[in-house]
């Protein structure tokens, strides 16, 4: 009988074990999946096959496997803007994982300096990243570990760039260097590749051209030697440092560049600043259907990539909204064992049908709920932003205000038209101006013309509109176009 007993116990461990082993290789598949995902700028997938990997590690009990899960959680959800997520799973990342785990508590610093970086807290995201190479200043012979520390000096140099901190810059550059160089240009010809562009940028807005020049060379000859898709970040770069020189030439490049992007479906962050510049090139030439055709691209471009925004921001909000779910639901099964521990058999089916109850209409409520704070949520921030949009673009002089004046305010057109058919273009954009709230010293500064220009032509503007010296201008176009 012992014997038997001993026999099964055998059997069941060495049935466990397996398991255990199946679902570690399935972690670590979805976790490298999770990482291309990342590169490939997939930040969804990298989302959904992270949390997969969670909720596997925690099955196990895994607590490397739980924190590394956290670390690429948080990775997509900084990519998609989702900042409070990206924190959160950072936290929890540190919570599980153990101290000797140096390349995954490097990792989450890491995200938690990009993160700090997008919401503008910059001396946060500076202590992140030291803290992220500090970890692995003992392991510089690893080429592992001096690719994480190179990804930091990229963060730090993007940093200190935007503060403009020179010596901080010419220090991380050095260091930059030093490192990159002591890798296999074979194996880290991307990294190579990343601080040929983004040296040469950085040099083209400091006007240091020679050196410019010379590492967007180099970026060419890399790219060529292993990675021919790569090449539409150099053709960008030398179109950027073309572009005030000789636009022509500038415009050849960014036409290359974006040959690339378009024939291999890429997805990248210099997309609609190519187009953008492109259009701009073209009305400088006073060809207006080419400037045309390439501001559409610009303009599909932006809507492309906020559609995909919003995609990424469902499916994580989706998966979030389902976890609590699951963990209600874990709740009140734990509820309804308790008591039925000390009840009979009629109290069980009468508290099962009151819970069931309960949580239908918990569910309906919270759900009605939910979807109430999502739509105000939606249709604040989509006010809010495109506000904000449409400010920025007439801060710019940006050829697109008009245009996006024109979406975010669809009535305001037919409503000026009616008090005066014959209204120019140039006039209308003059209202649309004061409409935001613009005094006239602002426009004058925005648009590049003298004060007294602009007061001309307003008080031009206001004897075609018939408003009397008394009138607030800025008050009765609002009050006129939204119909108070």
């Amino acid at each position: 009988m012992i014997s038997k007993l001993i026999n099964i116990y055998f059997i069941f461990s060495i049935l466990s074990l397996f398991s255990q082993n199946k679902k570690q290789q399935q972690i670590e598949k979805n976790l490298q999946e999770a990482g291309s995902s990342l590169d490939e700028l997939d930040d969804r997938k990298a989302f959904k096959l992270a949390y997969k990997s969670f909720e596997l590690a925690k099955k196990i009990n895994h607590k490397p496997y739980l924190a590394e899960s956290c670390a690429y959680l948080a990775a997509s959800s900084a990519n998609m803007g989702l900042h409070k997520i990206a924190l959160n799973y950072t936290n929890i990342g540190f919570k599980y994982c153990p101290d000797d785990e140096f390349y995954i508590i490097s990792f989450l610093h890491t995200v938690d300096a990009d993160v700090f970086f997008q919401l503008n807290m910059y001396k946060e995201s500076l202590k992140s990243s030291h803290k992220s190479v500090n970890v692995l200043k003992n392991f510089k012979k690893d080429s592992n570990a001096r690719s994480y520390i190179l990804r930091n000096y990229q963060q730090l140099l993007r940093t200190h760039d935007l503060l403009k901190n020179k010596d901080s810059l010419t220090f991380y550059e050095k260091k930059e260097e030093e490192l990159l160089f002591s890798l296999a240009e074979s194996h880290f010809y991307d990294y190579y590749i990343d601080y040929y562009i983004n040296t040469a940028l950085r040099d083209i807005k400091q006007n240091d051209r020679q050196r410019a020049y010379s590492l967007l060379v180099k970026s060419y000859r890399t790219s060529c030697k292993y990675h021919k898709e790569e090449l539409y970040s150099c053709y960008y770069g030398f179109g950027k440092y073309y572009n005030a020189s000789d636009p022509k030439i500038a415009l050849n490049y960014y036409l290359k560049s974006i040959d690339i992007i378009e024939k291999y479906k890429l997805r990248s962050e210099y997309t609609s600043t190519i187009y953008k510049d492109i259009a701009s090139i073209y009305a400088f030439l006073n060809n207006d259907a080419r400037h045309d055709e390439y501001l559409k691209k610009y303009i599909r471009n932006e809507e492309k990539e906020k559609d995909i925004r919003r995609k990424n921001m469902d499916v994580v909000l989706d998966i979030m909204l389902l976890r609590k779910e699951q963990l209600t639901n874990i709740e009140l099964q734990r509820n309804v064992l308790l008591i039925s521990s000390f009840a009979t058999v009629f109290l069980i089916l009468l508290a099962v049908y009151m819970v069931n109850k309960f949580k239908d209409r918990k569910e309906i409520y919270l759900h009605d709920l939910s979807e109430k704070k999502h739509k105000l949520l939606e249709l604040e921030q989509k006010v809010n932003e495109s506000f904000l949009e449409v400010v920025d673009y007439a801060k710019k002089n940006d050829p697109l205000f008009w245009v996006k004046f024109q979406e975010s305010y669809p009535h305001f057109l037919n409503k000026m038209l009616i008090l005066d058919p014959n209204l120019k273009v140039s006039e209308l954009i003059l209202c649309a101006y004061i409409y935001l709230g613009f005094s006239s010293k602002e426009i004058a500064n925005y648009t590049f013309k003298s004060l007294r220009t602009i007061e001309n032509k307003r008080y031009n503007l206001r004897k075609k509109l018939k408003l009397s010296n008394e009138t607030d201008f800025t008050v009765w176009i609002n009050q006129y176009v939204n119909g108070v």
